[in-house]
């Protein structure tokens, strides 16, 4: 596909009509028009449609990318149809926005980002993490720095399917590919190194045959460097933050604000989800220049193999999965 030119509004195909679809629509407003949104259930999927002024709906990405040529689909469903959805919109010739994550497997991504990368097109994934203010602060007050240590958590609750609006899914969420795939990411970048070393236990899978909840995992660097990760959709009582210590400071960032052991950096946001949207603004933004340029997005396919790779062996470590480091 020709890339969009730099004065034209990009088209975009959007697969999903949940939360996180609607702040795509909204970053990017001012970057290109929606001119279908796909997915199976049709009651929800027109009322998303009627509300965001989505001209057209179809039932699956397949008849989607058939009927209606788009330069570029954004996809924010399920995370088990995405890479079988990225598949189809490479295949039809469009440039693609993945949500997190990209594939289940290492295997699926690496073929993702292979197929992409024959075709001549773009594939990126919301590392919406890579964008998100208060970690790019954080990265900035270590530069030059040698870390040695971080410590990252996660926690909310998740055993029923309601995602982080409080409203109801009609599918299960994967602690590890999903919220673990943007923490380890943000962890390893922090560390300066794909080479890392993994450990990790989890807690039992649940009865009903849902993904595990619970995951702690260490990472060690060849230089040296230490990453300590807990993952959980069990806990009742929601953290997220990231200690980073280096040679010279120790980095804290928590709840949007950062600060260091002198003092505070980045207060807290008046409104920790207009921080978020600000970030996949930024985010969807990088991908549609990225679109118009010659230069890959900062969240593009490519890079964040090492992560899917390190996924997978976390789920080899603790007896699932297989390994596909070797791809």
């Amino acid at each position: 596909m020709i890339r969009p030119d730099h004065r034209a509004r990009v088209q975009v195909g959007l697969v999903g009509y949940g939360a996180v679809a609607a702040l795509h629509v909204d970053a990017l407003a001012d970057l290109g028009s929606i001119r279908w949104v796909a997915g199976p259930n049709p009651a929800s999927r027109d009322v998303f449609a009627k509300r965001h002024r989505i001209p057209a709906s179809y039932g699956d990405i397949q008849a989607a990318v058939r009927d209606a040529r788009v330069d570029a689909v954004v996809i924010a469903s399920p995370s088990a149809a995405h890479a079988e959805q990225v598949e189809s919109a490479l295949s039809a010739g469009a440039h693609v926005l993945c949500e997190v994550p990209l594939a289940l497997s290492a295997r699926e991504a690496v073929h993702l980002v292979e197929l992409a990368d024959g075709l001549g097109l773009t594939l990126g994934v919301c590392q919406t993490l890579r964008y998100f203010e208060p970690l790019r602060v954080a990265m900035t007050l270590l530069d030059g720095d040698r870390v040695t240590n971080v410590v990252a958590r996660d926690l909310s609750l998740r055993i029923d399917d309601v995602g982080w609006t409080g409203r109801p899914r009609t599918w299960t969420d994967d602690v590890l590919w999903h919220h673990g795939g943007h923490v380890i990411d943000a962890v390893m970048r922090f560390m300066g190194s794909t080479d890392v070393e993994v450990e990790a236990v989890a807690g039992p899978r649940p009865l009903d045959g849902r993904p595990r909840r619970d995951y702690g995992v260490v990472l060690r660097s060849a230089h040296g460097a230490i990453a300590s990760v807990a993952l959980s959709y069990s806990t009742r009582i929601s953290a997220g933050d990231y200690v980073i210590t280096g040679d010279v400071h120790t980095v804290l960032v928590a709840d949007g604000a950062v600060s260091t052991e002198n003092g505070p950096v980045l207060p807290p946001p008046s409104n920790f989800g207009s921080l978020l949207a600000s970030s996949i603004r930024t985010q969807d933004a990088d991908f549609v220049e990225s679109l118009r340029g010659d230069r890959r997005m900062i969240a593009d396919g490519r890079s964040i193999l090492p992560t899917m790779r390190v996924l997978e062996r976390i789920a080899v470590a603790v007896g699932d999965g297989a390994s596909a480091a070797s791809s």
